[in-house]
């Protein structure tokens, strides 16, 4: 039997004491347990970007002007901006891959991936990893 890691147990957790409905609304709130879990970190999120676009900011004048239509919003209880205004799949994969950035083990994709599947539906997402 694998046993959970407390972070995944906490996050798992958190998500079931405050559901979210929207994607955005689930990346907001991955992040936000994230960054707040180990700001130190955090300092390396602006490390995920696109060819063109800012993923990550402290600024959301940064994040607008890499891009038409980048909807930056608060990372709650964080000093972090992050794009939002890019499709479910992309903000699955964003917030495992900074969850990677960050140094959170393996078994956060789990949590991660469900989460999605219960705000979105199965949607044929490509299902990440850590």
């Amino acid at each position: 039997m694998n046993e959970m890691s407390n972070e995944a147990r906490q996050l798992q957790e958190h998500l079931q004491k405050a559901p979210q409905h929207t994607a955005t609304g689930l990346l907001l709130q991955v992040l936000s347990v994230a960054v707040t879990s180990k700001p130190v970190n955090a300092r390396r999120l602006p490390e995920l970007r696109g060819s063109q676009r800012i993923y990550f900011s402290e600024t959301p004048d940064e994040i607008l002007t890499s891009g038409r239509s980048t909807d930056p919003q608060k990372i709650p209880g964080t000093t972090f901006y992050v794009l939002t205004n890019a499709n479910n799949d992309w903000k699955r994969n964003t917030c495992l891959s900074a969850l990677r950035l960050l140094g959170f083990p393996p078994d956060m994709a789990k949590v991660v991936n469900a989460a999605f599947d219960k705000v979105c539906g199965d949607q044929n997402f490509q299902r990440g990893l850590l």
